[in-house]
């Protein structure tokens, strides 16, 4: 039988190589089967050996695959002996004998997607010596993790002679390299510690940053003005503190300005004693918030000479007393001049019962020493048998001589009826007395009035006394008067005057608009209440909607300055540009951050348009309602279309939810912020790189 010989040149040239296939594990590693691996391994160390050829099959297929000389994502390429290096399909390998003893595979779209390649060759026993290893040529990068242990030492391999003198350096050992673990018991003494000279007793050693120990003294600390329970304070300057001779504590009471606090000191901490203020002339508690700017507004309780005062303050030059307490326990609110045990100035005052929703009704008022009561009774008057309803009866005593009798004269039962003299009223207002009731209708021609002027007219009188009118109609007007002057009248042209406390009228005698006035403080104008569960509320009619005009103002009189209007076109305006709605914590529940409105707000289609009844055309920004319903329902409301008289036309029309809409965009805004610094982070780290 002949051999034939075989020669490198008879062979594909394959059939020399060493193949890996490599695949991937989605973006996070490659995947390698092959020569000395166990199956498909992901992202394994490799071991090339110089001057054999390695081919890489890639069919990843988008992970090309780079060969370097440095490691990670930006590492620098690696070219010799590499063919297709970074390309699709197969890189070939050709491991050069002066290759670096360690590479890097890296993939060019995936930073995750990567591995070492370690180059080896075989090297005689003896072989490798400190001649042939340039300095600094061993790294600890290139040695396995774990690949130097005790058992690759013998025993005693690396004495005190193997060591040069300072070969070992801080340079040469990495931070926290030597552990506790690493020194042999006693193996630190005292005598390898520096030990100073006779100068250096009782200073210690010190660290410094870096350099070499040093012995320092501690400095001490000064207390200047130092005393008894003084508290201490920083002085601005090192090692040195202040005793305050103002601010005293003996551990129980805190004293500003004495050292003897007592139960009337400055300030005290006792739970019997409370917190108590103390001053020559007289003491004062301030609240006072630290936002700054103008008008201020603070509050401050004030006692002096037994008179305590609650004021208000605008920019702590202008105090208004709003409640005062003298010695004797009178209250006075709005007024410092106090006459009775509670007097108000300028002002109303309200009782009411807190137990709304349950049948404890009964509340009353009693003057004592008088027998008169205002009394509050559940169920009085009430149409039905509810325990919840109450009425209420004014009761007085009178003394007929031998006897007291007891006189109601006064009632106001729960369903609105209202009994003069009576418990017991008939209609909505009843008056029965024995003698002298009196609703007095009359002529009036011998009577003068500036106001009311002669002529036939109906007075109501509370006594039959001209002087004392009620109620009057002459002259084509009607009059409401009392003691004090005319209150409300309907003048001749048919529009209502109502003054209410102030002076005068606007225009009484005037054809032009209706007026209602009022000057007590701190209540409203006007309050209307629709009592049907399928009410409506106020309504505006113009016959035209001109921007020009306004269907509501908002005028302070004071200065002259409009704050508001509602136009007639629909605008609203006011000078300070603000808006807002109910948002206390208190109030809402379920709360939760709210999902991405991103593709919402990118979905909207932001149009100009006008309205068809618009005689102007003029052309406005916004969305329309049924495009915004395919993008998000919530954000449109769908009402019925009504006539004048709130009919019912049997058409529709959609509203949109603007103010939902702003929060969605804020969410958008929000999101598109965190994308933007993401972006910008990863710009600066490419620019960086």
């Amino acid at each position: 039988m002949t051999l034939t010989q075989v020669t490198k040149a008879g062979l594909h040239e394959i059939a020399l190589d060493h193949v890996f296939t490599i695949g991937a594990s989605g973006s996070s590693a490659y995947t390698f089967q092959g020569e000395g691996l166990n199956g498909t391994v992901n992202n394994p160390t490799l071991y090339l050996t110089r001057g054999k050829t390695y081919r890489f099959e890639n069919g990843s297929g988008g992970h090309p695959i780079r060969i370097q000389s440095t490691s990670g994502a930006s590492g620098t390429a690696y070219n010799t002996g590499v063919t297709n290096n970074a390309g699709s399909g197969t890189v070939i390998v050709e491991v050069q004998h002066d290759a670096p003893d360690v590479l890097y595979y890296q993939c060019t779209s995936h930073s995750a997607m990567n591995g070492i390649l370690y180059i080896t060759g075989a090297l005689p026993d003896g072989g490798v010596t400190t001649a042939k290893i340039a300095t600094g040529a061993v790294t600890t990068e290139k040695i396995n993790d774990n690949a130097v242990t005790s058992a690759k030492i013998p025993a005693d391999a690396i004495g005190n002679s193997e060591i040069a003198a300072n070969a070992i350096s801080g340079t040469e050992m990495q931070n926290n390299s030597i552990s506790t673990g690493h020194i042999v018991d006693q193996a630190v003494t005292l005598a390898k510690l520096p030990h100073g000279t006779s100068s250096n007793d009782g200073k210690f050693l010190r660290a410094n940053n870096g350099a070499d120990p040093s012995f320092e003294t501690v400095t001490s600390t000064t207390i200047n003005n130092n005393a008894d329970n003084r508290v201490i304070t920083g002085s601005g300057t090192a090692n040195t503190l202040n005793g305050e001779a103002n601010l005293f504590f003996d551990g129980s009471q805190l004293g500003v300005g004495t050292t003897s606090p007592y139960q009337y000191s400055v300030a005290t901490f006792e739970s019997t004693n409370g917190i108590a203020l103390q001053g020559s002339s007289q003491s004062r508690l301030l609240f006072r918030h630290t936002g700054g700017g103008t008008n201020l507004k603070m509050m401050d309780i004030q006692s002096s000479n037994g008179v305590m005062k609650f004021r208000s303050l605008d920019d702590n030059t202008t105090a208004t007393n709003r409640v005062t307490i003298d010695a004797s326990g009178k209250v006075g609110i709005g007024t410092t001049t106090i006459g009775e045990k509670l007097t108000i100035g300028d002002g109303d005052l309200k009782f009411y019962n807190s137990n709304e929703g349950s049948n404890h009704r009964t509340t009353f008022i009693e003057f004592q020493n008088s027998s008169n009561r205002i009394t509050s009774e559940s169920n009085f008057g009430s149409d039905g048998s509810s325990a919840y309803a109450a009425g209420y009866k004014f009761t007085t005593k009178n003394y007929t001589g031998s006897a007291f009798e007891t006189l109601t004269p006064l009632v106001i039962q729960a369903n609105g009826r209202i009994g003069l003299s009576t418990t017991s009223p008939l209609g909505t207002l009843g008056l029965q007395v024995m003698t002298n009731a009196r609703v007095h209708f009359r002529n009036i021609g011998d009577i003068q009035s500036a106001q009311a002027g002669a002529g036939v007219g109906i007075d109501v009188l509370n006594d039959g006394n001209s002087a004392n009118m009620d109620c009057a109609i002459r002259a084509a007007n009607i009059y409401l008067k009392t003691t004090a002057g005319e209150s409300v009248r309907i003048n001749r042209h048919g529009f209502v005057k109502m003054k209410g406390d102030m002076a005068n009228h606007m225009s009484a005698d005037g054809d032009n608009y209706h007026e209602i006035q009022a000057d007590n403080a701190n209540i409203q104008i006007l309050n209307m209440k629709h009592g049907s569960t399928n009410g409506y509320g106020i309504m505006m009619q113009l016959n035209h909607n001109k921007a020009t005009h306004w269907a509501h103002r908002v005028y302070n009189f004071a200065n002259g300055q409009t704050r508001m209007y509602i136009r007639a076109d629909g605008d609203l305006e006011n000078t300070n540009n603000s808006y807002g709605s109910t948002s206390d914590v208190k109030l809402k529940e379920n709360i939760i951050d709210a999902p991405s409105q991103w593709d919402d707000i990118k979905a909207l289609r932001v149009r100009n348009f006008n309205y068809i009844a618009d005689e102007n055309k003029q052309k406005l920004l916004g969305l329309v309602a049924q495009e915004a319903e395919t993008v998000c329902p919530s954000l449109v409301k769908e009402q019925p279309d009504t006539d004048a008289d709130n009919k019912d036309l049997g058409t529709t029309t959609k509203f949109l939810k603007y103010s939902v809409l702003y929060m969605k965009a804020i969410k958008a805004l929000q999101e598109a912020q965190t994308r933007i610094e993401t972006l910008e982070t990863k710009v600066a780290a490419l620019e960086a790189a």
